[in-house]
């Protein structure tokens, strides 16, 4: 009688080494969707900064009341929204490593990004109509990216192995 399924005769050996080839290949197709998903998630990431980057240059465009304040909160929106892209794009130079784990460390965590994300969505939100629109797909694209993380638990864990020499 055999409690795992059918048993063929082999030694335990070789029923082993069958098990442990079967887990390998589970393995292989498991971390393959994941690799394509952290693809799909990378150019979801880029489209939104885009997007905000839209928002920013929109809100210093059609600024009618000329006020100052509005300028620098298109130029914030601007600004971290090219360091999103530019994060996002994982530049495979040395240098662009070591300046994001220098000045903006914790994009490299998924809880850092999802305040960084929530942050800059908080400040479209208030441009308008096409920042409240824009504010709202931010938001939702932060909870994709906690959905996909909590599903692929060890696809965000690569971006905080990264280790900058001075």
């Amino acid at each position: 009688m055999s409690l795992g399924g059918e048993w063929k005769g082999n030694s335990i050996e070789e029923e082993n080494a069958a098990l442990r080839e079967e887990n390998e290949k589970l393995k292989a197709e498991k971390d393959a969707a994941a690799l394509s998903i952290h693809r799909v998630m990378r150019m979801i990431n880029i489209g939104n900064a885009v997007l905000l980057c839209f928002t920013g240059i929109w809100n210093i465009i059609t600024n009618v009341t000329l006020q100052p304040l509005v300028y620098i909160f298109g130029l914030y929106i601007i600004v971290f929204s090219c360091c999103l892209g530019c994060f996002e794009f994982r530049c495979p130079m040395d240098i662009c490593t070591r300046w994001f784990m220098k000045n903006m460390g914790f994009l490299f965590s998924w809880r850092g990004r999802l305040i960084f994300y929530l942050f800059m969505a908080s400040l479209v939100m208030g441009m308008g109509l096409v920042g409240l629109v824009i504010g709202i797909a931010t938001v939702a694209n932060s909870i994709l990216n906690i959905a996909v993380i909590c599903k692929y638990p060890g696809q965000h864990s690569t971006h905080q192995t990264v280790r900058v020499h001075n």
